[in-house]
């Protein structure tokens, strides 16, 4: 009976004092948020604002430097934070994408079949 007793003693001890490893450390789960406002001035001057928002909205802003045709274009996005690939659909910037992020820096790599094809758009968190 002694030795049932310590039996059933080690198993609900074995039981109660195991630990889970600590999930902080995911780099993917606290990995910088693309919902925000973000920016590049391109090679023409344009000033190229966009905002992902929460509801996987946004909007595209551009202002031109001569400050005729400027225009705000909605979109819709599908992001996929564990392997970073984004989707855009209806503005210029329509098309997929892969996601490299810090906390101050947004690219955008096209998802094309030749490296040589491939065009990465900067932004910069505002």
């Amino acid at each position: 009976m002694k030795y049932l007793s310590m039996m059933l003693f080690m198993v609900i001890a074995s039981v109660c004092f195991s630990a889970c490893g600590d999930d902080d450390d995911d780099p993917v789960k606290n990995s910088p948020s693309i919902i925000g406002k973000w920016q590049q001035i391109n090679n023409a001057g344009t000033v190229i604002t966009i905002t992902f928002n929460n509801d996987r909205t946004g909007v595209i802003n551009y202002v031109y430097p001569d400050n005729v045709g400027d225009e705000n274009e909605n979109f819709e996005y599908d992001y996929i934070n564990e392997n970073r690939n984004l989707t855009i659909v209806g503005s210029q910037l329509r098309g997929k994408y892969y996601v490299t992020i810090t906390a101050t820096q947004l690219l955008l790599s096209t998802i094309e079949e030749k490296e040589e094809d491939v065009i990465t758009y900067s932004f910069s968190k505002i």
